[in-house]
């Protein structure tokens, strides 16, 4: 009986042991003797004259928006956002119309339509940039740009 014990306590001991898995742990290294080279961008403004010549008489454009392209148009039901949205719709395209850099002394009318469109207005003299020149002189210092700014 004894003996029976003794080989049920070896067995209960050596059994377990023998079956127990080795384990490896794994990990990975990896190098490289490239080096980054990091990218700082930086800005220098350069001072620029450019005149605006007046490309012809006044203009009055209307520009009608159906119900659904002003809703693509409004800006998280914000009124302001959406109304500078809209000049800068109406100042695009009039300026393709009239093949033109920008519009001087804009002035704009927005109506909302009974069927909930909408027509705005634009008043202004069409004009282009001419005469570009750059600068002769000393250059101001470059200024890092934040990629960051405004977060």
């Amino acid at each position: 009986m004894k003996k029976l014990l003794i080989i049920l306590l070896l067995m209960g001991v050596i059994y377990p042991a023998a079956m127990a898995k080795d384990e490896i742990d794994s990990y990975r290294y990896s190098t490289s003797e490239a080096r980054l080279l990091d990218f700082n961008p930086s800005v220098a403004p350069i001072p620029l004259s450019v005149e605006v010549k007046v490309i012809g008489q006044r203009i009055h454009r209307k520009i009608t928006l159906t119900r659904e392209e002003l809703a693509k148009r409004v800006i998280n039901n914000d009124y302001n956002k959406t109304l500078e949205n809209l000049r800068s719709y109406a100042v695009f395209i009039t300026s393709g119309v009239y093949d033109c850099d920008l519009i001087v002394g804009a002035r704009f009318n927005f109506e909302v339509t009974s069927d909930h469109g909408a027509v705005i207005e634009i008043f202004g003299y069409p004009a282009n940039f001419v005469n570009w020149g750059g600068h002769t002189g000393a250059l101001p210092a470059a200024k890092e740009i934040n990629p960051n700014y405004g977060e």
